[in-house]
């Protein structure tokens, strides 16, 4: 009862931005709570790909990201690749998922990766790791909140009065 009450107006109570609580504005990006973890999750996905990249490696910034990654945009500098045009493109959610867009391994191979799908694996526990935490600090932050807390007395005072 709680929960439905919580969620009787499907706004999201976390995020300055009063949007409607879905799965793409919970882990596709669309939610401001999770800005500051989405872009340490880029950085370090693009800190992945520097560590081997053996040629390039000054342009891994220019990679468009195919997961949420901050607030941030992707460098204005697309590069004119088909590889890179597709990940650009990406649903931002499934990639927020964890899901690796094919065309990664092609982009990688720009920067002369030798191991991509060993790279790949990484980058994608990294940014599975990365979803499995927005949700858990999504979950306790919910928790928390003052519309839980009010939510779960409103629920209570219901099945009090026998009325749940």
């Amino acid at each position: 009862m709680a929960r439905q009450a919580q969620f009787s107006d499907q706004i999201c109570h976390l995020c300055a931005a009063g949007a409607k609580e879905t799965t793409a504005h919970a882990l596709g990006g669309e939610c401001s709570l999770h800005d500051p973890s989405d872009l340490a999750t880029g950085n370090k996905v693009r800190d992945l790909i520097r560590a081997q990249a053996s040629s390039h490696s000054v342009y891994v910034d220019h990679i468009p990201l195919w997961f949420p990654h901050g607030n941030t945009p992707d460098s204005p500098f697309l590069l004119a690749m088909d590889a890179f045009s597709n990940l650009a493109s990406y649903n931002k959610l499934m990639g927020g998922l964890g899901y690796v867009p094919s065309d990664l391994h092609k982009a990688l191979g720009y920067f002369g990766i030798a191991n991509r799908n060993a790279l790949i694996k990484d980058i994608a526990t990294c940014v599975a790791k990365a979803a499995y935490d927005k949700w858990r600090l999504r979950c306790s932050e919910l928790v928390a909140s003052n519309s839980w807390i009010a939510a779960n007395a409103q629920a209570e005072a219901l099945v009090s009065a026998g009325i749940g």
